[in-house]
């Protein structure tokens, strides 16, 4: 699925934290840059944009920790919004 989808960024959600740490690197072994792959820690916040450093690209970064109960439904529009954005690349 990886090798289909070929995203820019990779970041695994599912299973205990041994497995998030399998599926990067199976994502890396995929050729997603380990610099655009993170595993991260429950309540860790990942951060897209353009910042200083990324001369207008959008970038990916870990940002701060949320506390429970902190999720809002901004976040839930932003990911449905990004799906809905989704193209397949050709291969």
């Amino acid at each position: 699925m990886l090798e289909l989808v070929r995203p820019k960024y990779f970041i695994p959600v599912h299973g205990e934290y041994r497995h998030l740490v399998l599926h990067a690197r199976l994502a890396r072994d995929t050729n997603v840059p380990e610099d655009n792959t993170f595993v991260l820690e429950d309540g860790q916040v990942m951060e897209f944009g353009r910042f200083d450093h990324s001369a207008g690209e959008i970038v990916a970064r870990p940002g701060e920790r949320m506390q429970a109960g902190q999720f809002s439904s901004t976040v839930w529009a932003l990911a449905m919004w990004a799906m809905s954005c989704w193209r397949p690349q050709p291969p």
